[in-house]
């Protein structure tokens, strides 16, 4: 679904008079109208309403990407005022609220960040939801999680949305698969750094920038689980990327000591070097 659209959609519907902009009809829709159809019933949009939308829809996304680009540069409460004021406008979509999770814990309130995650995982009462399969919200909430010591939901929503951690089909594949009866903090929290790294390395706008941000997970991965070869592998594959050549050959043949006979890691780093 368009975007925009989504958002425009999203604000009818939250409307609390929405039979004052949309009427149901059994007719054939007008062409200057939006159409939506929530099972049987058709409704038709006053085209100066969906206008209407569509521009607060622009000023929420305007405010939206002010928002990250501070978060780039770092200014985390700057970025949280820009989040805030798009969820002003429109209050329950998931990226803005996201976005501003990750505004919080810049700031160092992961508290507030875990709450405001939870309470957008679990909406109405539902379990678990993997908000439109998106990898970095449910992996941030785990870590959250794991760093708040609630093991069982953090295995929970590692576990729903780590097949979504995407290696090219090249490097070695993640395939750590936690239990909630066996406890592993530790390898939890570098396995998602691990995750994060990759889905930063294979960024649709790739650029020095998601290169030093997968280069930081990777690095963080090593702090928890320095002897880890696959965290070793991604590594020295991020330091080839940023031209660091002989850093790279030099953890590529580490993750060689480090893999021993298990060919799914040996066998790409050998290839490497």
């Amino acid at each position: 679904m368009n975007k925009m659209y989504r958002i425009c959609l999203m604000l009818l519907l939250s409307s609390n008079n929405l039979a004052s902009i949309a009427s149901p009809s059994l007719v054939h829709p007008r062409k200057d109208s939006r159409v939506y159809d929530p099972g049987s019933v058709i409704m038709h949009f006053d085209p100066a309403i969906v206008a209407a939308m569509q521009a607060k829809s622009a000023e929420a996304e305007a405010e939206n990407a002010k928002g990250n680009n501070e978060m780039d540069a770092e200014d985390y409460h700057q970025a949280e005022l820009y989040f805030r004021r798009a969820i002003a406008i429109v209050p329950n979509d998931h990226i803005y609220l996201e976005n501003l999770a990750y505004a919080l814990i810049g700031q160092g309130q992961k508290r507030a960040a875990l709450q405001l995650l939870h309470n957008l995982f679990y909406q109405k009462g539902k379990s678990l939801v993997t908000s439109g399969n998106r990898l970095k919200p449910h992996m941030i909430y785990a870590l959250l999680c794991d760093e708040a010591g609630n093991w069982r939901e953090a295995v929970t929503a590692y576990n729903l949305v780590y097949p979504l951690a995407n290696d090219g089909g090249s490097m070695p594949k993640l395939a750590l698969v936690f239990e909630v009866s066996k406890p592993e903090p530790m390898l939890l929290a570098a396995a998602i750094h691990v995750c994060l790294g990759l889905k930063d390395f294979f960024s649709l706008s790739q650029g020095n920038l998601k290169s030093l941000q997968a280069l930081a997970q990777y690095r963080k991965a090593l702090q928890l689980e320095p002897n880890w070869d696959v965290a070793n592998f991604y590594y020295a594959q991020i330091l080839r990327k940023l031209h660091r050549t002989k850093e790279a050959e030099a953890a590529f043949k580490h993750t060689l000591i480090l893999a021993g006979n298990d060919k799914n890691v040996a066998g790409p780093a050998k290839d490497a070097l």
